[in-house]
């Protein structure tokens, strides 16, 4: 079948939903409710069970042909209440079919599904129907979204698509409302890798099948952010044999058609444009750069010059130093620099003007390419490798996360999920509860992180935040983005999280020490009085953690050092918890204004006064943390007598008086059993830290450094 598409550029893109191809998952700028996001059991009765690595279906039809009577009844006559979005093609409608027979059931039951319904017949609708029967209801991908069947009865002509519950990824990029949230750096990678993935197994393809209409429009997106590739109408095989190109007529969306392309055309009137397999690979890049910049790759309304992103972005993609007035806003400063340079080198190359000079998509991502090592470098935050053996804790396996990058991207789980693991947020697994919710413990399998019972497998903690409050929300995205993009063996990993109606979860690593909070104050049984070498090496794991945050190429701040923070496991290794205060540090000045929070009698003087946070307003706050450690006195007491209710202020004196210190400022929980020279040198560490001006505070580094040289003080006989 011949290709005369007339040419079609989508120049308007000002509306998610105005003129661009009709997707399974278009919304009304709400969210799509619903749970499927397409399992291989689902369709075990009709379709080959999507493999990893993707396959060409064999040509006896998989597909199912629905009668238009059928595909009525699942959309409830095509009701406006199941409209899910209109393309210059036809209209998507919600509909509900059986899981295993398809037949039509009612809503809110079996399976969910997205029909599109063309407009009145019409020989380029009907191609490009026909274009998506035949090469989309081919393949089976778990980055391509599955054509279930179709119907073509008279002059209707509909397509029948598994469900993606959070609809494209246009709506997530460029949607301003509270059914879209910013997407983090991390989960943008996912995506992003997802994407090529699906690509490359298209071009990797005998019959080398170009797309031709990559844009964030036709990237639909499951309930675990999973990325799968849509719209199929443009789509044609490739160029066989030793041709390097078809000659076909130019479609596509406007900012995303490669130059080659367009060329052709615009030399040689009505004349065929040059269709390479790397001419989606150009439109990869421009895709890429929207997700970096939260842009769109052509917009009339923007100043001249910057209306071409491509155009207007080059000169800043190629410049480390200039590359962050790319960044999408959103992101709030949570990304790696180091990452973001080398995405935008990939970029750079993705969108050169000659074809054969892109990079394949394969190298994007598979192990063997580099360009795969760029996406996958970009969101590791140089994290430190986990050396640390958490005896009866769980410290993350990367076989759970590995089948989408997730070793440092988090689960998505639902709140069903959840609610089984913690046997319904009983009062057995009660853990505690803070100022924005409560936790819980509970357990998931360790490889599938599926809910198991309570004692199998391993045990998690879920927080399930307030959701009545905006500080609530505001702490759940912060630590998405922060905790959920880095580890190192002194922070408490965020396996997951949970968003989904009100309900707002996060779930970690269990810590089965507890708080150091506890072990340091709480009098009974449970709790044993913590030995010299424990605090040491409690303290160093803290500074060790706070070193890492500190000496990232854009520092984070974790602006709530103290003992309620510290968890410990079963081997009294520290680990930082709780970021949700944690901001981004100054990058281009000293210090970063901002309102104040924190914990009364650890927040640093300059900050309480002024508002100025500096990195090293952490390192006074470590320092209060150390001196709790030394005396077993809280920062902050109104119980004790006056004079004596400000940790630091009463006790900065004695600190540098060694038979003061000694006397009066120990713990007299330790006995004695402790290094007079050990602790008079972390006397002096801690007067270091309390400093008042922050630049003469030592660093977190030099902090660790003299941590342990104490550590190596051995106590006299």
């Amino acid at each position: 079948m011949g290709n005369d598409w007339k040419p079609r550029f989508d120049s308007s893109s000002s509306s998610p939903c105005s003129t661009r191809p009709s997707s399974p998952g278009i919304t009304k700028c709400t969210s799509n409710e619903g749970t499927h996001s397409g399992t291989g059991s689902a369709f075990s009765s009709r379709l080959v069970e999507v493999s990893p690595n993707g396959q060409i279906l064999p040509i006896t039809p998989t597909l199912k042909i629905f009668s238009f009577a059928e595909l009525k009844k699942a959309t409830s006559k095509f009701s406006p209440d199941t409209f899910l979005g209109e393309g210059p093609f036809g209209k998507v409608f919600k509909g509900w079919i059986d899981e295993k027979t398809f037949a039509p059931t009612k809503a809110g039951s079996g399976m969910a599904i997205a029909v599109k319904k063309l407009y009145a017949d019409s020989f380029h609708l009907r191609k490009g129907w026909q274009t998506e029967v035949d090469i989309l209801g081919s393949l089976s991908h778990p980055n391509i979204v599955r054509l279930l069947g179709h119907c073509e009865e008279d002059k209707e002509l509909l397509l029948v698509y598994e469900f993606m519950p959070r609809g494209s990824l246009e709506n997530h990029l460029f949607s301003r409302g509270s059914a879209f949230q910013a997407l983090s750096w991390s989960i943008r990678i996912k995506i992003a890798l997802g994407v090529a993935r699906g690509l490359a197994f298209l071009h990797c393809s005998e019959r080398k099948i170009i797309h031709r209409n990559v844009t964030p429009y036709n990237v639909l997106i499951d309930s675990n952010y999973n990325a799968k590739i849509s719209a199929f109408g443009f789509a044609r095989n490739g160029p066989q044999g030793e041709n390097s190109h078809v000659s076909t007529d130019v479609m596509g969306t406007n900012g995303f058609v490669a130059p080659e392309y367009v060329a052709t055309v615009c030399l040689h009137q009505h004349q065929p444009g040059h269709l390479y397999v790397k001419s989606d690979v150009y439109s990869f890049g421009v895709l890429l750069l929207e997700m970096l910049s939260g842009m769109r790759a052509f917009d009339p309304n923007r100043p001249s010059g910057q209306v071409n992103l491509v155009d207007w972005a080059k000169p800043y993609l190629s410049d480390q130093r200039k590359v962050s007035r790319l960044m999408d806003r959103r992101l709030e400063g949570y990304y790696p620099y180091k990452g973001v340079a080398q995405i935008a080198q990939l970029i750079l190359k993705c969108v050169g003007s000659e074809p054969r000079r892109r990079p394949s998509m394969e190298p994007v991502w598979t192990h063997r390419g580099d360009y795969r090592g760029l996406l996958f470098s970009s969101f590791k935050f140089a994290a430190i490798s986990r050396n640390n053996s958490n005896e009866g804790t769980h410290s993350g396996s990367t076989s759970a996360f590995s089948s989408s990058m997730n070793e440092v991207s988090p689960k998505i789980f639902s709140f069903a999920e959840l609610k089984k693991a913690t046997r319904k947020f009983s009062r057995d697994t009660f853990l505690g509860e803070g100022g924005f919710g409560q936790v819980f413990k509970g357990w998931i399998d360790e490889k599938t992180l599926a809910q198991t019972k309570a004692g199998s497998g391993m045990a998690i903690a879920v927080k399930k935040m307030n959701s009545e409050s905006w500080q609530g929300r505001e702490e759940w995205q912060s630590e998405v983005n922060f905790l959920g993009s880095f580890s190192h063996p002194n922070l408490v990993r965020l396996l997951g999280h949970c968003e989904e109606d009100k309900e707002l979860l996060l779930v970690y690593e269990f810590m089965p020490g507890g708080s150091l909070e506890n072990h340091l104050f709480r009098r009974c049984s449970a709790f044993q009085p913590l030995s010299w070498s424990i605090r040491l090496k409690i303290a160093i794991g803290v500074a060790q953690g706070l070193a890492f945050l500190h000496t990232l190429e854009r520092p984070i701040i974790y602006r709530d050092v103290k003992t309620s923070n510290i968890l410990l496991d079963l081997n009294y290794n520290a680990k930082l918890a709780d970021f949700g205060l944690a901001l981004s540090g100054p990058y281009e000045s000293s210090y970063v204004s901002t309102c104040v929070v924190g914990t009364h009698g650890y927040a640093a003087p300059e900050y309480v006064a002024a508002g100025h946070l500096y990195v090293k307003s952490d390192v006074y706050g470590f320092g209060v943390m150390l001196l709790e450690m030394l005396s077993g006195l809280r920062a902050l007491d109104k119980n004790r007598p006056s004079g004596k209710q400000n940790l630091v202020e009463w006790a900065q004196p004695y600190l540098s008086d060694q038979r003061k210190l000694l006397s009066r400022v120990m713990d007299k929980r330790l006995e004695g059993q402790y290094p007079s020279e050990g602790a008079v040198q972390a006397a002096q560490l801690i007067l270091k830290c309390l400093v008042s001006q922050p630049r003469k505070r030592p660093s977190m580094t030099e902090v660790v450094e003299t941590l342990e040289q104490i550590q190596a003080i051995k106590q006299m006989p």
